[in-house]
Parts: C-alpha cells; structure tokens; sequence
C-alpha cells in the first residue's frame, strides 16, 4: 500500500490543479486499487492516453441507482444529477506498485499537455 500511496500522491501533485484528483483526505488510507480523475474532456483525454500508448479506464459507466440491482429501490423526485453527470467525467488511470516514476511522469506530462493544448481544465475542488 505504501508504493500505491506514493504513486496517488505524485498523481495528485502533478495534476491536481487540472484535474479533479483523488486525494486521502481527513487521515484516511486507501489501498488505491484504481486512481481516477474527473475532467468534462475525458473521452478526448482517453483516447489521446490510448495513442501515447497509456492505458486507461472507463469503470463507472452508469451510476448506481441507474443499475439492474438497484431498480426496485426509491429515486429522489428531482433525479441525482451529481450521480448521473459524474461518470461521464471520471477516468482511471494506471496504478500498480511497480509503476516507476519516469511512468508516472510521462502519465502527468501527457495529461497536462492535452489539458493544456484542449482547454479542459477543470480546477480541482
């Protein structure tokens, strides 16, 4: 847990102001099984990664209350926009222990350059 915590956090140094990034918050720990950013451009974002040859992942491409096992529970009379609008945004990135950090900065780079070049930046929260 200890290299995934440093991988986070090189992840939330290098693109926490472009980015929506994950970060522990409160004293918290997380094991990091999946490190996932939010930007308005994440399609765009992803296929930029896929032609630079890094890897990323779409996970949470419906909301919860929006799956089969959840039909039969109440919905709010108003809807769940947050809920609803945030898988179109959010986007894994690679993470593992043994990501080196020459990966990790060629992962940042890119990020930053199509942030930059697109303007979609996103200040984080």
């Amino acid at each position: 847990m200890v290299a995934r915590q440093a991988v986070a956090n090189r992840y939330a140094e290098g693109l926490g102001d472009i980015v929506k990034a994950a970060r522990n918050l409160g004293g918290g720990r997380s094991a990091w099984a999946q490190y996932a950013i939010e930007t308005p451009k994440r399609d765009g974002l992803k296929a930029h990664l896929g032609e630079k040859g890094i890897p990323s992942v779409i996970y949470y491409v419906k909301p919860l209350h929006s799956q089969i096992a959840y039909r039969d529970y109440p919905r709010t009379p108003t809807g769940l926009a947050v809920s609803e609008g945030l898988p179109k945004r959010i986007l894994c990135l690679p993470m593992h222990p043994y990501l080196s950090e020459a990966d990790q900065d060629r992962i940042i780079e890119t990020i930053r350059n199509y942030i930059g070049s697109n303007s979609a930046h996103v200040a984080a929260a």
